[in-house]
């Protein structure tokens, strides 16, 4: 099942960033394998247009893990779009 197996840890690297300080660690039933991001990726937690401030106001914080997953593969280039 398809999952993040640990939790997201950071500490705050500059203003808007943040630097993972364990690996995190998501299994992907899509590629059949757990992606490792690494201890000291940086992250910004998702870009939010300055348009929505409310919105993150009460949706933000939600969804780190993911963001921070999304900066690392995007960082990496390990896979491809269509996988």
């Amino acid at each position: 099942m398809a999952g993040f197996l640990t939790r997201l840890e950071v500490v705050q690297a500059a203003d808007t960033t943040w630097a993972t300080t364990r690996p995190l660690l998501f299994r992907s039933d899509v590629l059949r394998t757990i992606i490792t991001v690494p201890t000291g990726t940086l992250t910004d937690f998702a870009s939010v247009p300055r348009a929505l401030p409310a919105a993150f106001a009460v949706f933000g914080g939600t969804a780190n893990a993911p963001a921070c997953l999304h900066d690392h593969l995007y960082q990496a280039q390990t896979y491809t779009r269509q996988q």
